[in-house]
């Protein structure tokens, strides 16, 4: 059968909805990163408060770690460059500050490679890897074909929406404030993904203080609905 130019933006567009979909069984729902604390001490009370928290991760961890690493790793699997997918694979370990932070990537990365050796075995250069979900995930759509920018948009969507739905759960938030609040961080996803572009591999890895204590102060909490 004849792939057209179209049919082939077309079916990388329905991977990466794939790709990004809530129903990816990699448990990603699961998580609050940290939101469940600030929830709970009251740094985080209404719908613009949780703007907030969200658009502040977004434009400075979540773009100059997460965001950045997922460009280089997509590269080295482009190029097949299996040293440098083992680097920055290690270094986003290293970047993960607290033992929930950790445990989730490496959780999800887990959950994401089980699902690739059922459907797309053939990607993976090393399966006795303990891959982060970030090198995976960046993996497959390299392998799907997905243009990078455009990879990068979708796995930041993805993240904003499992912090919104997050939101909406603890604050407690309504869904038409749940689409208010992925409508106003449209722009913010955008402005991080092309950013992340711009960052120097000694400047991977800004964190943010709060939100690492947030995180320690979670895996003690006496009650919650999320594992980190």
């Amino acid at each position: 059968m004849h792939i057209t130019r179209a049919s082939k933006s077309s079916f990388s567009l329905l991977k990466l909805m794939q790709l990004v979909s809530p129903s990816l069984p990699v448990g990603s729902y699961a998580y609050s990163q940290g939101l469940e604390y600030a929830i709970d001490a009251g740094w985080v009370s209404n719908e613009e408060e949780t703007c907030n928290w969200i658009d502040a991760i977004l434009s400075t961890s979540f773009k100059s770690t997460d965001l950045a690493i997922f460009r280089k790793c997509y590269i080295a699997w482009e190029d097949k460059d299996s040293p440098s997918v083992h680097l920055w694979n290690t270094q986003l370990i290293a970047c993960r500050e607290t033992k929930e932070f950790e445990l989730e990537e490496k959780q999800l990365g887990y959950a994401l490679k089980k699902l690739l050796m059922e459907i797309e075995s053939d990607c993976l250069l090393d399966v006795e890897t303990e891959w982060t979900f970030v090198a995976l995930f960046s993996c497959v759509a390299e392998y799907w074909n997905i243009d990078l920018r455009e990879s990068m948009l979708g796995f930041t969507h993805a993240w904003v929406e499992n912090q919104i739905a997050a939101a909406i759960k603890l604050v407690p938030l309504g869904q038409v404030a749940g689409q208010r609040l992925m409508q106003n961080l449209q722009n913010s996803i955008e402005s991080a993904v092309e950013e992340s572009f711009q960052i120097a591999d000694e400047e991977i890895g800004i964190s943010l203080p709060g939100l690492a204590i947030a995180s320690s102060l979670h895996e003690t909490q006496y009650s919650r609905l999320f594992r980190s």
